[in-house]
């Protein structure tokens, strides 16, 4: 079950959305930077959706980039109402800055600055 990145109004509305979809780019983002899937230390998937039901927000991410931990928690896994966009996200994160292991920084090639998305 995909419980893991089900956006926590799914569960309360049944209604899925862009807004969903955003919330669940943001457990995405999680996995990219912790190399885990998210809610990593719960197995059963009844319990995820327990917390889920019961108003609890996933653990803030503590690894890669503070300005995409910052984008994950008070940009996708807010309140639906107050998510942001996915085309804001795009220019978000085209904003940041990846530094390797020793400080330096890296030079990311710019993806998709010519892409539409659909809101």
């Amino acid at each position: 079950r995909p419980i893991r990145w089900i956006a926590p109004e799914i569960l309360h509305e049944g209604t899925f959305s862009a807004r969903s979809d955003v919330y669940a780019f943001g457990m995405l983002l999680f996995e990219i930077w912790h190399s885990s899937r998210p809610w990593p230390r719960i197995d059963d998937y009844r319990k995820i959706e327990q917390k889920l039901l019961d108003g609890k927000k996933h653990p803030d991410p503590t690894k890669g980039p503070e300005a995409v931990q910052t984008l994950v928690c008070d940009g996708c896994w807010v309140a639906s109402a107050q998510r942001l966009t996915m085309a804001e996200i795009v220019t978000a994160l085209q904003s940041v800055r990846v530094q390797d292991e020793y400080g330096n920084p890296v030079e990311v090639e710019e993806y998709g600055n010519n892409v539409e998305i659909e809101e």
